[in-house]
């Protein structure tokens, strides 16, 4: 199954990571609802956690200009439990008029939402980006993870979570693909 539409500036080898981390973590979250925010480009890991969070349960959106999110989808669970459906793009999350002063929370905006931001125009860059935003009972997990592309792509840089962390979501689901 996949969530993420493959672009045509998309290197279809990230998209599919990207999609099979997306599944599994809502396979093993609890989340009722969830973004998913495409970007122009590859961004870097100082847009997790922006300088200014400074307070529990103030974690700001990232202040992405609403020119490089290219797109924007909205899911929630059905009502019969039995997975997610697209509900066209929710909430918005970037706007064109907030300052670094005042910046827009998560907490205000999407509290129970997970948010994953990924990097699109992988076809011509080396490098791509993931980032999520997990709701958590006291606010949300911001992480990040940088990936570079060789023969393949693969994490390099991780903020907010250790290679460690990534790499349980990551070998539970080979270990799930190699149990099919």
């Amino acid at each position: 199954m996949s969530i993420l539409k493959v672009e045509k500036n998309d290197d279809v080898r990230f998209i599919d990571k990207i999609n099979e981390v997306i599944l599994h973590l809502l396979e093993r979250c609890a989340f009722e609802e969830f973004y998913l925010l495409r970007t122009n480009n590859w961004f870097d890991y100082k847009w997790c956690r922006h300088p200014r969070h400074t307070r529990p349960h103030k974690l700001p959106i990232p202040p992405f200009h609403p020119n490089r999110i290219v797109s924007q989808r909205y899911f929630r669970i059905r009502d019969d439990q039995s997975g997610f459906e697209p509900c066209g793009q929710g909430e918005s999350i970037h706007l064109m008029d907030v300052t670094d002063d005042d910046p827009r929370r998560v907490v205000d905006v999407v509290p129970e939402a997970a948010l994953f931001w990924f990097s699109g125009n992988t076809i011509r860059n080396t490098r791509a980006s993931f980032m999520a935003y997990l709701p958590t009972e006291d606010e949300h997990w911001p992480w990040y993870v940088g990936y570079v592309r060789k023969d393949e792509w693969k994490p390099s840089f991780f903020e907010n979570i250790s290679r460690a962390e990534f790499e349980s979501i990551t070998s539970d689901l080979r270990n799930i693909v190699s149990r099919d």
